[in-house]
């Protein structure tokens, strides 16, 4: 593909598509526009920013966008992790549906990089780490939606209508991870536990095993797939290779916040954590393609996501340094 000198990014307010644009602001190679149904209210008031609901948008207006911004790449940041099919299916599935379309229309030749999920795998052996080309099961809505979009996606590739990657990403963590996320919700009810003096804080069950990556070096893997000249596999892991018991992160954060309290667990469970209890990404392909591999340790990026849940929250207490 020739040098990129576009890239349009869809969702780009969003945790992962926050963690983008920073990394797209870095690269003085490349001029980014980023998608969003509001403008978020710290982003620079220029010509960065356009305005679309993406849900509601019709297959012509994302052929306009296309028209209008002559991208070289998209970037779809966009998603729903929560909620009913009738909820996640609109945008999960609705939104690359139209995007599809779209590209399909266009004159010019963009590459679509997708953010799928590891939910899309479901329940695999544990103690094997799961390769893209492992059976995909996955157990509830959310990852059926994605590997949906993922399937649209392939089959586009495959008949040779589309130049696409789709970035599987195993569990975020880090600055601005969301509370969807075990850690972003670890760090809000720990941050409520502590002010209001709480002796207890209860989750769902921690004996589940996740590969956690970190949300910045999820961003990092983005731009170099945008940066990538040559063709790249159609679906690529990730993750941090690496599985890791749920109590753990939880553990480690409270240290890190200094909460003394108890940390109980409850027989409730996510419905996207419900028959799968162990997930490890094969990363062997990725580390191949675009020479990747995920860069901040756990713990420092349990240390950068409560830092920032004490700015958002306005509050100055400090990190417990025995605990890092």
């Amino acid at each position: 593909m020739p040098e990129v000198e576009r890239a349009l990014v869809l969702g780009a307010a969003g945790s992962i598509g926050s963690q983008v644009r920073r990394a797209l602001e870095t690269s003085t190679q490349i001029r980014a526009r980023y998608i969003a149904r509001q403008r978020p209210p710290r982003a620079p008031l220029d010509r960065s920013w356009i305005s679309l609901d993406l849900v509601a948008a019709s297959v012509g207006e994302f052929a306009a966008l296309l028209q209008r911004v002559e991208p070289d790449v998209v970037v779809n940041c966009a998603g729903l992790t929560t909620g009913s099919p009738a909820q996640l299916w609109p945008v999960n599935v609705g939104i690359v549906d139209k995007l599809l379309r779209a590209l399909a229309t266009s004159t010019r030749r963009i590459r679509l990089i997708q953010l799928g999920s590891s939910a899309e795998y479901g329940h695999h052996e544990a103690g094997t780490p799961i390769g893209e080309g492992d059976e995909c099961r996955p157990t509830g809505p959310y990852g059926q939606s994605k590997l949906i979009a993922t399937e649209m996606i392939v089959d586009a590739v495959a008949h040779g209508d589309l130049e696409a990657t789709v970035l599987r990403v195993f569990n975020s963590l880090g600055p601005g991870a969301g509370t969807h996320t075990l850690a972003g919700h670890a760090a809000q009810a720990l941050h409520a536990a502590l002010t209001d003096h709480l002796p207890v804080v209860e989750f769902g069950p921690l004996d589940t095993y996740r590969d956690f990556v970190d949300i910045r070096d999820i961003a990092r893997a983005v731009a170099l797939a945008i940066d990538s000249e040559g063709v790249l596999p159609p679906i690529l892991n990730v993750g941090s290779g690496s599985a890791v018991m749920s109590r753990t992160v939880v553990l480690v954060l409270s240290a890190i916040a200094g909460y003394i309290g108890q940390i109980r667990e409850t027989r409730r469970q996510s419905l996207r954590s419900s028959d799968v209890p162990w997930q490890q990404a094969d990363t062997r392909l990725m580390r191949s393609a675009l020479h990747w591999e995920s860069r901040i340790a756990l713990r420092e990026s349990l240390k950068d996501l409560w830092r920032l849940e004490l700015r958002s929250r306005g509050t100055d207490r400090v990190l417990d340094q025995n605990a890092i």
